[in-house]
């Protein structure tokens, strides 16, 4: 159950990195944020689906 939880966390995490990239308009540090949020949600789901 724990890991099911994790994973939707993961995707929600994923979906908001991708929002924020979509805001971005050419500045630089939404993006590196952008990134980061997308690197944590990916590690989320990676690390649970093993």
């Amino acid at each position: 159950m724990k890991k099911d939880k994790s994973i939707i966390l993961g995707i929600l995490i994923l979906l908001s990195g991708f929002f924020v990239l979509m805001q971005s308009d050419k500045n630089i540090l939404p993006l590196i944020l952008g990134l980061c949020i997308i690197g944590v949600g990916s590690y989320l789901i990676i690390s649970n689906t093993n």
